[in-house]
Order: C-alpha cells, then structure tokens, then sequence
C-alpha cells in the first residue's frame, strides 16, 4: 500500500482539486483509496451525483442536568473550557449552549452533588462513496459540533482500522499545519505539497516544511513533489517559490491557471475525468508518473 499526502498549509491553494484528480487517475488502473479530512467542508461531498452513505456514527460526551440534584455551586460553570454552562442560581436554572460544548466531560467530572449525568451525542460522521472505480472516505461535521479534530482523525485511521485493502490511498488534509496534518504526514509514503506563487504561499510552504521536518526528521527529498498551482498568475513571485523549492532540491510540477478547472470545481466535475487530454491531464499525469514510479521503487526493494 502507497500512501500518498496532499498538504501544503494555506487553504484555497487547490489541494483537493490535485488530491481529487490525481486519485481519480490512479483508480484507473489501480484500486485506490481517497480520504477527504477537509470535516468542515469536504471538497469531495460537492461532486456531481455523490451519493455518500453513513459507514460510521462518531458520537461523544453530552451533559445532562438534573436540576433536583443540582445545588448551583457553578463549579460546572466556572470548569467549563468553553463556557458552554451558565448557571443562574436565585432562578435555579442551568443554562447549556451546545453549539459552544466540546463534550470534554469535565463538567461531569467537578460536580460534587452528582447532578450531571453522562449523555451521547453525535457530533458527526465518516461516510463512503465511489466515483467509477475510485473510493471516497470522507469525514463530515454534525453542526453545531466543535469536533473537527476528532472527525478527521477518526476519518484518516478508518481504513487501517478497518484494514482496507488498497493498493494507493490518496490523503487530503485540511489546510493548516495541526494534528491531523501531522498524523497525515506521519502515514505518508510520499508527500505532495501544494503552494500558489504568492508571498503567503512561500510562508505557508516554508510553515509545512517545518512540520514535515519535525514528522519525518527531515524531508524525505527523493519522495516529495511540490505542485505550484496558478503559477501564471499576474504580479506572482514565481521565481522567488522556484529557487526556494530547487534550493531545497525538491522536485515540482508547474500548473499554470485554467477557468476551465475553476468551472469543473463550481459544477461538481472531475476536470481529469471529462477532459483527458488538456494541459492540466497533462500535469497531473506527471504527477502520478511521479508517485508511480516511487510505488514501483518501493514494491522492488521489498521483494
């Protein structure tokens, strides 16, 4: 199994545009795996004609008050991290916000009357769909629920739980440089990152360098690819992103901007599937070519 992780730090770069296509090839010919962790807006649940299907409940902590035993001694209140509890003693009410409530169960922990008992809730799903040959795990937030961390991870640790087979799982990680990222770096076979030609691309590709750095030890050079997504872009500093990837002797894929690509995202089309023969098929294919030829490495040195 060949894990492949698309990051790159800052949101909006087209990470899940790459991670989607570059899947969707590979399924062509290979049974392959793709995890969306993006819990909050999965990129995936936008597809044309997705018909994903509830595979597991992901449920937690969920106070409940029993005003009769309760003495409004605000402990509760006064633990609660987020502030979910107000308590209102001359009225003797209990006031519980849920869309604050991380579920911790401290509030339960600290009550020296008993009066908090210990409910369930959900707080939100990991799901499964297929387009054509490729399969889709996807995590996806219950609002007004705060555990996105939670639901990524559950999401990302799925298929080894489950014990899958796939001969490529394709994982793409929400932006930012936290733990899941971190987890998602941790499985990865290899590694592709995804930056734009713009000073906060730079920053943010230099903050996941970092992160892969702490994972990894160093950066495993020989099975990382940097992406440039829009690297025509006007007023970019294209140049500048290029001598700091080569001086880091990574290798990179240049992918100039496409309305077209943009208009396949809006309607829900994956751009690979109906155009195989654009520029932009074009780039992805050396991409797979890249993770490919890594996975044939890897199979050869076991054997």
């Amino acid at each position: 199994m060949h894990i492949v992780t698309v990051t790159g730090g800052k949101g909006g770069v087209g990470k899940s545009t790459i991670a989607l296509n570059l899947a969707y090839i590979l399924s062509t010919k290979f049974k392959t795996l793709l995890l969306d962790l993006d819990v909050d807006n999965p990129y995936t649940l936008t597809l044309k004609d997705i018909r994903p299907r509830i595979i597991l409940e992901i449920e937690g902590f969920k106070p409940e008050f029993n005003v009769e035993l309760c003495t409004f001694c605000m402990k509760c209140a006064f633990s609660c991290p987020t502030h979910a509890i107000i308590i209102i003693p001359y009225k003797k009410r209990i006031l519980w916000f849920e869309q604050l409530c991380e579920g911790c169960g401290i509030c339960q922990i600290v009550c020296p009357s008993k009066a908090i008992g210990k409910g369930r809730k959900i707080f939100g799903y990991v799901l499964e769909a297929e387009v054509d040959n490729l399969k889709i795990l996807l995590g996806l937030l219950k609002p007004p629920s705060r555990k996105s961390v939670k639901i990524a991870l559950e999401t990302l640790n799925y298929p080894f739980k489950s014990n899958l087979k796939a001969d490529f799982i394709v994982i793409d990680t929400p932006a930012g440089t936290n733990i899941v990222v971190k987890e998602a770096l941790r499985k990865a076979t290899s590694i592709i990152l995804v930056t734009e030609p713009t000073p906060l691309g730079i920053h943010d590709l230099k903050r996941i360098i970092k992160l892969i750095e702490i994972v990894k030890g160093d950066i495993p050079r020989d099975k990382t690819i940097v992406v440039v997504n829009r690297a025509n872009v006007r007023g970019g500093i294209l140049n500048d992103v290029v001598k700091f990837i080569t001086d880091l002797k990574l290798a990179y894929v240049l992918v100039p901007y496409d309305i077209s690509i943009v208009k396949d995202s809006g309607k829900g089309i994956i751009s690979i599937r109906e155009n195989k023969n654009s520029y932009f098929a074009d780039k992805i294919m050396s991409i797979a070519r890249f993770i490919l030829n890594l996975a044939h490495k890897d199979s050869y040195s076991k054997t």
